[in-house]
């Protein structure tokens, strides 16, 4: 086989793009590179011009993604993957200003915007499952048969330093996500009920009852009820995500 050179790489990359023809891209002469030059600070000195026939391409194929399972787990999963997109889609959009380059050019083309997203969720249940899913109801009340208590550390006392594979980074978003649901009335702060008014009430630890896995760390580690039942939290992070679960897959 013949040797992979660079002429045999730039001419795939023409083929695949549609320029050329069926043979090996001509060599580079003193007369074409005096021409390249030329045309280089010709091309520096003017604008390109668009040309709407190259705006004519096809639609991007979507960009599909399944999730395995809608318990806490695949549902942060599936919000994670909402939310990169849109922020990928975002910076893709955005113009580079400030570093005292002159900005790329894409001659005769548009930036293509990112192919769509096709996010799914398949869940072998008929509802979001796992500990969060697993509730009894019975005339308007709801009991938690799985997890009871949603568990996030405060990014902003001075233990929260990270480790074993968790970074800030993560931790503030984890506390993120539990403020937008605390903001929604979804989720409420483990309180005391020594004051008052619920504005008196702090957060504490006083009402759980102490566990192996539980963190009872004052201060730390801020633990979140549901009145709605934990359930609410997957069919919250599902919405939010924008997927409807292919359930009894």
């Amino acid at each position: 086989a013949a040797p992979t050179t660079a002429a045999s790489i730039i001419f795939s990359f023409a083929a695949r793009d549609g320029g050329g023809g069926g043979g090996v891209p001509p060599s580079r002469t003193s007369s074409s590179a005096g021409t390249s030059d030329r045309r280089r600070r010709f091309d520096d000195d003017c604008p390109p011009v668009e040309d709407e026939r190259t705006d004519r391409r096809p639609a991007a194929e979507p960009y599909r993604v399944a999730v395995v399972g809608s318990g806490l787990t695949g549902c942060l999963t599936a919000l994670r993957i909402r939310r990169r997109w849109e922020e990928e889609a975002d910076a893709d959009d955005a113009t580079e200003v400030g570093d005292g380059r002159r900005p790329r050019r894409r001659r005769n083309r548009r930036p293509s915007p990112p192919p769509p997203l096709d996010l799914r969720v398949l869940e072998r249940a008929t509802y979001p499952s796992g500990r969060f899913g697993a509730e009894a109801r019975f005339e308007g009340s709801v009991a938690d048969l799985g997890a009871q208590v949603l568990s996030t550390v405060n990014p902003d006392d001075f233990r929260a330093l990270g480790g074993h594979g968790v970074d800030i980074s993560d931790i503030r978003l984890a506390d993120d996500i539990a403020s937008r649901l605390r903001e929604r009335g979804i989720i409420f702060p483990v309180t005391t009920d020594h004051g008052e008014s619920e504005e008196e009430e702090e957060a504490s630890d006083d009402p759980l009852c102490p566990t192996e896995e539980r963190m009872m760390w004052e201060g730390l580690w801020v633990h979140h009820v549901a009145p709605g039942g934990m359930a609410r939290i997957l069919r919250a992070l599902l919405s939010d995500a924008r997927v409807v679960p292919t359930f009894g897959a």
